[in-house]
């Protein structure tokens, strides 16, 4: 009788494990795998929401969310956007992201590329021209890859409907990967519309 008991609180246990979701802390996470799926819904932090940086647990990827490779990431809120944006801590766009972010730079119409000057303290001229990244230590993304956080992000004549030329950094927000940029005079975190090119070093 005690063994029949046993053997059935034992089943019992492996079915409540099975339908439990796993119990992921960021602290067991490996440093090596960090996830945008946090940003989505259904997904959950076990612990503290915050350890230095926003944790993204891989245990809650949802397929077809993008996959950040470069770490170690910083999440900072900027009240100028009203909002928190996800970037590589120690990423040369790391600074740039912040003075745009807390519009330390001009935002003039048309002058995206002016900003970017500004943000990074170099320049490569129009928006279309800094294609010529890799000739400058960047790695240009295979085609069909998406932008991750901190990559600088071109259209050369590609953006919109317009086919206009544009240019900003892909930043982390709650809503996925989004870019930052001077849109139309206006410092701002818009959608990655499709057509650009993504470099990164």
């Amino acid at each position: 009788m005690f063994i029949v008991a046993a053997v059935i609180a034992a089943a019992f246990t492996v079915r409540a494990a099975e339908a439990s979701p796993p119990v992921v802390t960021a602290a067991s996470v490996p440093s090596d795998v960090v996830t945008a799926s946090v940003w989505g819904p259904g997904a959950a932090l076990i612990g503290p929401a915050r350890v230095g940086v926003e944790v993204m647990l891989a245990a809650y990827r949802r397929p077809g969310s993008p996959h950040i490779e470069r770490e170690p990431m910083t999440t900072e809120y900027f009240s100028s956007l009203d909002a928190e944006i996800t970037f590589p801590a120690d990423s040369e766009t790391a600074d740039a992201i912040r003075r745009i972010a807390r519009h330390e730079v001009t935002a003039y119409y048309h002058y995206c590329a002016r900003t970017m000057r500004e943000a990074l303290g170099w320049g490569l001229g129009d928006a279309h021209e800094w294609t010529a990244l890799p000739d400058h230590g960047y790695t240009q993304r295979p085609a069909g890859s998406e932008a991750q956080p901190g990559d600088i992000v071109v259209w050369p004549f590609t953006y919109g409907r317009s086919n206009s030329q544009h240019i900003g950094i892909a930043v982390g927000t709650r809503h996925g990967t989004m870019l930052l940029s001077n849109l139309s005079g206006r410092i701002c975190l818009s959608e990655l519309k499709p057509g650009y090119r993504a470099y990164y070093r």
